[in-house]
């Protein structure tokens, strides 16, 4: 059946920096190439075109106006109208089938400049480098999944701060097509969907900045306007749940340990640490119930359990998981009528069965009806909702639950809603639609492609002696990772580690692990298999925690609201916050010296300088406060 799709692209051109002299920006269409170009201050940008296309017609409607006709490879006729008002460029895309769409072409500098980056939100962010053949960017660039990309957008930009942004407002069939054109390249792609596209927006922003740091903050907060606009961007301030407050995870490490939470909780306490969340407070493991909770309340710890709306297995494995509910029924169903798998757990028979999505329709369902009888029961004060903001969006062709991705979108952002309403919510990784609906982000701090070894997932709690060359090229590594999700919405969702990477994952890199936690505002992560194996480590974890407190205190749940590189080794990097507070974290094994607001500071190796949050009175504020 043949259907239409229309895509509508803005292209919002604009220079901000004043410091720099701007001229006009101008948009036009080369003949002899057959492509798009635009043109800032003293550069020019043109379109390089995917192989298999082909322009057949083009022609000006008037001087603002151009209409392209081009074929693809499948020879899927796609007409684009590109209208240039107001420093917008607007486009309308038509296609005669309901096909993938890979358009607009990516955007390259008419002149090389060896210096360009693409900037990717995998996970917190990543900047690789354009023109390093050997150095392929992650390319699993799925939208909605927190293992795809974290944010709907991307962008180029080089150590002169020049470049430019994207994100589409239409991102629930969106992905990102990696490619190399003489260069790494990007480009925009909008999947089939379960019946027309419809309208499909995206957005370009070109400027010319004073650094890179400088041009990923400019994308980030042109991004995070539009979230605000939209109404996604909900500040943890306006999400006080029923059983405790947001600010009550500031600061707190969230512990996963496989032993009797109240014995964990006074281990704790008797090293000093006074504030934790025990996130695996669960009573099919330990005896749990309401005098046990308030007991570890009064320690002033937090307590809470794992729960998932996704994973179902069928009943004959009751006894090893208990998500069995909604089996088979409530299953996600292809338009072929099959399911789409899940895990494979063993009976205690051991046969092996491989479980099946749960559509988030049904989910919705479970939670509103399970959640609250529980609470009242076990009064827990945080979940930890499994892969929900993780997985890619699904279209549901069951007849009793049917639904398309937007539709998956909206069910899962119910699930979590309703979950935060009641308590401290967490989901896995972090996508920009589940910002409105969490507290923090369970694994958004690691960098995904580049884990330490295969099975982290598996075996969360082991404690690894040698890791993966690229976990410390990229994961604990300071020259390619950025925050880039943090620019946009740390007030929003508080980040920590993956359980399976925590802070203690690989002991060696533990201090580079709480650095990046205090440059970042976030969640220390710990995990172990039992208390006798958290023992072992009594001294580190004391040391960790006092090391990352006073920092964490002061950022709490403010917005980041820069980032900068202080040196040409990129071992000085420093981050700044809406209500004051400052970081310089050194990542490097000698201690550097710079002037801040007038007054020389130095940092030692492996440490910080904090910058305390207002009101202080200003005197106090640089104060050499060394950790």
């Amino acid at each position: 059946m043949k259907t239409t799709i229309l895509m509508v692209v803005t292209l919002l051109i604009a220079t901000t920096c004043v410091a720099k002299n701007t001229s006009a920006i101008s948009f036009g269409y080369s003949d002899r190439d057959g492509l798009i170009y635009v043109k800032v201050q003293n550069e020019t940008w043109i379109q390089k075109r995917i192989i298999g296309t082909e322009i057949v017609e083009k022609g000006w409607l008037n001087k603002n106006t151009l209409l392209l006709v081009f074929v693809d490879q499948n020879k899927n006729r796609i007409e684009a109208k590109w209208q240039f008002k107001k420093g917008e460029l607007h486009c309308e895309v038509h296609c005669s089938e309901n096909v993938s769409v890979s358009y607009p072409w990516p955007f390259i500098r008419a002149e090389t400049n060896e210096t360009d980056h693409l900037l990717i939100p995998v996970a917190e962010g990543m900047l690789y480098p354009a023109h390093d053949a050997s150095l392929k960017p992650y390319d699993w660039l799925k939208g909605n999944a927190g293992y795809g990309i974290s944010l709907p957008l991307f962008g180029t930009v080089n150590d002169a701060g020049s470049g430019y942004g994207f994100y589409t407002e239409d991102p629930d069939y969106f992905e990102i097509k990696v490619a190399w054109i003489n260069q790494w390249t990007l480009t925009p792609t909008w999947v089939p969907a379960e019946n027309e596209f419809g309208v499909r927006k995206c957005r370009y922003l070109f400027f010319q900045k004073e650094s890179h740091a400088q041009a990923v903050v400019t994308i980030a907060k042109w991004y995070r306007q539009w979230l605000k606009e939209k109404g996604y961007l909900v500040p943890l301030t306006k999400k006080k749940a029923k059983s405790a407050r947001p600010e009550e995870l500031v600061a707190r490490p969230h512990i996963w340990v496989w032993s009797d939470p109240l014995q964990v909780a006074g281990f704790l306490k008797e090293l000093g640490i006074d504030r934790a969340l025990l996130a695996n407070v669960d009573p099919k493991y330990w005896t749990v119930n309401r005098d046990i909770l308030n007991q570890i309340h009064e320690m002033g710890f937090l307590t809470g359990r794992y729960d998932n709306y996704e994973d179902r297995w069928p009943k004959e494995l009751s006894e090893v998981t208990e998500w069995t509910e909604g089996y088979p029924e409530g299953l996600v169903l292809t338009k072929y009528g099959n399911t789409v798998p899940a895990w494979i757990m063993t009976a205690p028979n051991g046969k092996q069965y491989t479980g099946a999505k749960l559509c988030s329709s049904y989910g919705k369902d479970l939670i509103e009806k399970d959640l609250t009888p529980e609470l009242k029961k076990l009064p827990m004060k945080t979940r930890f909702i499994d892969t929900m903001t993780a997985t890619e969006l699904r279209e549901c062709f069951n007849p009793n639950h049917s639904h398309d991705r937007t539709g998956d979108r909206q069910d899962r952002m119910a699930i979590l809603d309703y979950s935060r309403h009641q308590v401290l919510t967490g989901s896995e990784k972090m996508t920009w639609w589940g910002i409105p609906v969490c507290h923090y982000s369970m694994g958004i701090l690691s960098l995904n492609p580049y884990p330490p070894a295969d099975d982290i997932g598996a075996n969360p709690s082991k404690i690894l002696d040698e890791v993966k060359e690229d976990y410390l090229r990229f994961d604990v590594g300071y020259q390619y990772r950025i925050p880039l999700f943090e620019l946009v919405a740390h007030d929003c969702v508080l980040p920590t580690w993956y359980w399976g990477d925590g802070n203690n994952k690989h002991p060696a890199t533990w201090r580079e692990k709480d650095l990046f936690t205090i440059l970042y505002g976030g969640i220390p992560m710990w995990c172990f298999s039992s208390l006798e194996v958290m023992a072992n480590y009594a001294d580190s974890l004391k040391s960790s925690y006092n090391f990352v407190k006073p920092a964490l205190e002061q950022i709490g749940m403010a917005e980041m609201v820069s980032f900068e590189v202080l040196n040409k080794s990129g071992t000085l990097q420093q981050t700044r916050w809406g209500n004051g507070a400052a970081v310089i974290v050194n990542f490097g094994a000698k201690t550097d010296s710079l002037a801040v607001n007038g007054v020389m500071i130095s940092v030692p190796p492996k440490s910080y300088h904090l910058v305390s949050a207002t009101p202080l009175p200003w005197w106090k504020q640089w104060l050499d406060v060394i950790f």
